[in-house]
């Protein structure tokens, strides 16, 4: 009856441990993965040229809406004659 029970607790407890420690296991590769990936330098040069298209793509926005502003603004319809200001 013991050795039973024993074996019982046994295979319970290796049912129960063993897919705990594979998860544990698997966690530990990913963050390993994660942590040598952000290391790496050729994905550290691929983050450095994402971010100078967005630098650019940011540049070139500015540039357009200083375009427009200007455009607007040399528009007679859109501003008030400086007579018409004056006289208000």
């Amino acid at each position: 009856m013991n050795n039973e029970l024993a074996v019982t607790i046994v295979l319970v407890g290796v049912l129960v441990v063993v897919p705990i420690v594979v998860l544990l296991l698997r966690h530990q590769h990913k963050m390993t993965e994660l942590i040598h990936k952000n290391h790496n330098p050729q994905h550290q040069d691929e983050l450095l040229g994402k971010l100078s298209e967005i630098q650019n793509d940011m540049s070139e926005l500015r540039n357009r809406q200083n375009e427009l502003i200007l455009s607007q603004n040399d528009d007679p319809a859109l501003t008030p004659r400086v007579e018409e200001r004056i006289q208000d």
